[in-house]
């Protein structure tokens, strides 16, 4: 959430050269090749979730805090030791949305992040909750259909393990977030802190049921 620090590493936003890990997403990209399916540890996959996770995090909040709070929060939650630490806990889950471009390549598109044993206070009427933590996708994909399937996916993976409904955290000026969580059924039951590095946002909780 702020403008870049080129004098930062951990500011740096992959671009769409080939030495992106993520690999290019380009117009050449085959959606109907798009395919979903849980992440490994290997070095590809932690790279590729880094590199898209910077870029879409970066570029949707970096007018909106210092750099020095963005290099932390880059830092803190999108290193490949965060990544991995992500995929290795078990109280964790993802979800990748990937296809091929014109060279066969798999790349990545997307992907969601779910978390369980967590809550808020604005849920007490909602027990038993799984959190949608985060869905990240490459702005090529929009229109694309690859949002939803990641969300239904979500969705899916909730209700298999029992859980009623499902929350996440949404920063309450990003409108076109909100207007497809809407879409989604979901809707705000309060507000949570969200820090990003040293600057605290108040962002909106929103909620959806689960059952049929």
């Amino acid at each position: 959430m702020a403008a870049n620090n080129s004098s930062s590493a951990a500011a740096e936003v992959p671009n769409s050269s080939n030495d992106d890990p993520s690999i290019a997403v380009t117009a050449a990209i085959d959606f109907s090749t798009a395919v979903l399916r849980p992440p490994t540890t290997s070095d590809e996959d932690i790279n590729a979730i880094v590199a898209l996770g910077r870029k879409v995090f970066f570029e949707t909040f970096a007018h909106t805090v210092a750099p020095e709070a963005m290099d932390q929060y880059l830092e803190d939650s999108y290193s490949y030791k965060a990544i991995k630490a992500d995929l290795t806990n078990p109280a964790r889950q993802c979800i990748l949305a990937e296809a091929r471009n014109e060279h066969g390549q798999n790349v990545l598109l997307g992907y969601s992040f779910l978390a369980t044993g967590t809550t808020e206070d604005c849920l007490k009427d909602y027990p038993n909750v799984i959190e949608l933590l985060r869905i990240y996708t490459h702005p090529a994909t929009h229109g694309k259909g690859i949002a939803k399937q990641l969300a239904e996916a979500s969705y899916e993976l909730g209700i298999n393990e029992g859980y009623d409904h499902i929350f996440l955290g949404v920063y309450p000026q990003n409108y076109r977030a909100i207007k497809f969580y809407e879409k989604q059924g979901f809707k705000k039951v309060g507000t949570h802190v969200f820090m990003v590095g040293d600057h605290e946002d108040i962002d909106d909780v929103m909620v959806r049921s689960l059952k049929a």
